[in-house]
């Protein structure tokens, strides 16, 4: 490995140490809130802030690519080289549409929804869409730019203090989700609020005509829409089965799904950090050397990930006690964990490597075929088996035809193959939802640690071999 591709590793894997302690801190605080909520207010109200969580998921919708644009385009740019005067006409274009879609969706719910729990909800997503874009505006700019101390300390503030706001919420003997939601906004917009003084000289000032403007913009959205509805269809591989157990089940129902989603979440959150970082340092990297970075990723990530799943019983033992009303919706967790192999290596690998290669509209192929499977899988198990448990499962399974999928076309491309380490990892994943869910908890982990080691055994030189690299690169 040369000596240029050594130290573009090595400031990688400190970016990923910083980030990844800045997402420790951010996964404690969240991992609090998830657990305080549901103790704090009743299993309807809780599916009502769920509800809320769901659907400001898919506010990035209507930013319609121009964020994503702007990471792809700007990805490894250096800070001080952008077009300042450009960046603020694009900051003003993008909250000009962003209110007047808010706008358009306040109206629409006015004329479709007469429930008020649902209008209520509907009224601060909009603001929440407003909010978010822009921030999302900025978090794209500091990542592209490799600004990750800004960046993670942006996405902490508000974290941090909807956490103090929860536990006062908590002391007051507060249970009306209303009061949660606009708790939720206020932080978030304090957050935006940091991110735009950070990046103040992206805001004020002289701005571009407006004709570079919209040219710009119409640019980034044109390059960001592939990417942004690829990853809108892979959220609605998951948010398909929870917007039917919503329609059939009812509300309360789709609180108690939810909240085993949260919990996997949570993990989840740990290797989105890493991917962000990992963006703009592989975009630096020579086309020739992405392969051999791909296997030393690979490796190390799925020991990491299958190994994640041997802590589901104290977890699930530990939230048993904490949140005994729950009981039933933790069951589920045993199905939804290993959601962590699957997403986790598509978030981190997959989707970062397809992003640096310019593959988006095959990103989007591919989520866009999984969407489908998902959706047909869950209706049929809905509507057919009238099964929740089948329409979990159907989740899991449209997630895992995904990232075999796209794992497929991304070794054609690297000119590598791993099929034979994703079939152990299938069969892993197997070997642990048959055994935490049909056995009971202590053997059901002995079975799985069984398998876990059985399978780090067999991949122990590559793993030796790639944990040898990190230390090379680390010590240079």
């Amino acid at each position: 490995m040369s000596e240029s591709n050594i130290k573009l590793l090595k400031k990688s894997f400190k970016n990923v140490l910083y980030s990844f302690s800045a997402q420790a801190i951010a996964l404690i605080l969240s991992t609090t809130r998830v657990l305080l909520i549901p103790k704090a207010i009743g299993i309807e109200e809780y599916s009502y802030w769920q509800l809320y969580l769901f659907w400001i998921g898919y506010v990035g919708f209507f930013h319609f690519g121009f964020n994503d644009g702007i990471l792809l385009k700007y990805g490894g740019e250096k800070y001080n080289d952008l077009d300042k005067e450009l960046f603020r006409s694009q900051f003003i274009t993008l909250f000009v549409s962003q209110f007047l879609i808010a706008i358009a969706i306040i109206v629409f719910f006015e004329l479709h929804s007469t429930e008020e729990e649902r209008l209520f909800i509907s009224y601060t997503v909009a603001l929440t869409l407003i909010i978010n874009n822009l921030s999302g505006f900025f978090w794209c700019i500091l990542q592209s730019t490799n600004r990750f101390r800004e960046y993670t300390r942006a996405i902490t503030i508000d974290k941090f203090l909807f956490l103090l706001c929860v536990i006062l919420l908590l002391v007051l003997n507060v249970k009306n989700f209303k009061i949660y939601i606009i708790t939720y906004l206020f932080t978030i917009f304090f957050s935006l609020a940091y991110t735009i003084y950070t990046c103040k000289d992206l805001v004020v000032g002289k701005l571009s005509t407006f004709s570079i403007s919209l040219k710009e913009a119409y640019s980034n959205i044109s390059v960001g829409i592939k990417l942004m509805i690829a990853n809108i269809a892979s959220m609605l591989i998951l948010g398909s089965g929870r917007f039917i157990i919503d329609r059939i089940w009812g509300i309360t129902t789709f609180g108690k799904i939810s909240f085993s989603l949260s919990i996997t979440s949570m993990v989840l959150l740990f290797i989105n950090a890493i991917s962000i970082v990992l963006f703009p340092t592989l975009r630096q990297i020579p086309r020739e050397r992405l392969s051999d970075t791909y296997v030393i990723l690979r490796t190390v990530l799925m020991t990491l990930l299958t190994g994640i799943l041997i802590f589901y019983i104290p977890i699930q033992y530990l939230l048993n006690l904490w949140l005994p009303q729950y009981s039933e919706s933790l069951e589920y967790l045993a199905i939804l964990f290993p959601l962590c192999i699957f997403e986790g290596k598509m978030q981190m690998l997959i989707s970062t490597y397809l992003k640096v290669a310019r593959k988006e509209s095959m990103l989007l192929m591919i989520n866009l075929l999984s969407v489908i499977i998902s959706v047909l899988l869950c209706v049929f198990s809905a509507l057919i088996f009238r099964s929740i448990t089948l329409v979990v499962i159907s989740m899991v399974i449209g997630t895992a035809i995904r990232c075999l999928i796209a794992e497929l076309y991304l070794l054609k491309f690297l000119n590598l193959s791993f099929i034979g380490n994703f079939i152990d990892e299938i069969i892993l994943g197997g070997i642990f939802i048959v055994s935490t869910w049909y056995l009971d908890g202590l053997l059901g982990l002995a079975i799985y640690l069984f398998a876990y080691i059985v399978l780090i055994s067999c991949h122990r030189n590559n793993i030796r071999l790639s944990l040898k690299l990190i230390r090379q690169v680390l010590n240079r």
